[in-house]
């Protein structure tokens, strides 16, 4: 595709702020009236076989890979999207690897999200402290200094999240995990192939559900789990097993304390 040339279809009515040269649409991709495209800041690549629909608003440097759906989204700058993702909402200076769901409003921003995550309508992370202080993120066992200000979430590979889920400011969820919202911010960390749901960490349905539905996920977009993959999210549940199971015991304690405060009154 030469600079400048669009080779997929853009509507007259579409508007294009800064040099057209900078915007890229590959073959097969259709941009329809309405939308606004911003390159003054960078430009936008947008994949072949990609879609962006009516009202929403593309700001550069940006990429959109291939087989993008873009529902009515506010695209601001620094946005990274990997092959066949389905995007609404807002989303801000954050990677997106492939295959993921972020198809409702809420915001995103400041983000890594692996691939095959669902976040649930209206999921919404933090991505600036109200005090302005860096942020501390969990890494191995411990949360260190981030050094920045802006940071949003880090969403493992396969991990879900329900409607209306508040993610708080650094937060790290892991692989295949499922969090549930409970009316309050998530806690900063939550593990690999664990559920959450009002303060309590659980196995949920275990690791064999967990890979079935995976199974069936990757099968709605005519992808393979293969038995390799198989094999490596078995041996990722044994690496996380330790804290896992650590938050658990933590959570069920913490509820047999309050049962027994609420039984004595």
């Amino acid at each position: 595709m030469a600079k400048g040339e669009p080779e997929g279809e853009i509507d007259e009515r579409a508007v294009i702020y800064g040099d057209p040269k900078n915007l890229y649409v590959a073959k097969g991709t259709f941009i329809e009236a309405g939308v606004v495209i911003d390159v003054r800041e960078g430009p936008i690549y947008i994949g072949e076989d990609s879609y962006v629909q009516t009202i929403s608003r593309l700001e550069g440097p940006s990429y959109l890979g291939r087989d993008n759906r873009i529902f009515g989204a506010q695209i601001r700058e620094g946005c990274s999207f990997g092959d066949v993702c389905r995007i609404g909402g807002e989303v801000e200076e954050t990677i997106i690897q492939g295959y993921t769901n972020k198809r409702h409003l809420g915001f995103v921003g400041h983000a890594y999200i692996g691939q095959w995550v669902n976040l649930g309508a209206l999921t919404t992370n933090s991505d600036l402290k109200n005090d302005y202080s860096s942020v501390q993120v969990y890494v191995k066992g411990k949360f260190i200094d981030s050094g920045i200000t802006k940071l949003g979430c880090f969403i493992g590979d396969h991990a879900k999240t329900s409607i209306g889920c508040l993610l708080n400011t650094g937060t790290v969820i892991g692989v295949m995990s499922n969090v549930l919202a409970g009316g309050e911010a998530t806690p900063k960390f939550i593990p690999s192939f664990c559920w959450y749901f009002r303060n309590r960490f659980s196995r949920g349905r275990g690791l064999r559900k967990m890979i079935e539905t995976a199974r069936v996920v990757m099968s709605r977009r005519g992808v393979t789990l293969t038995e390799e993959e198989i094999k490596l999210y078995e041996r990722l549940y044994e690496i996380t097993r330790e804290e896992r199971e650590k938050l658990i015991r933590r959570s069920r304690a913490k509820l047999r304390r309050k049962q027994e405060a609420d039984i004595k009154g």
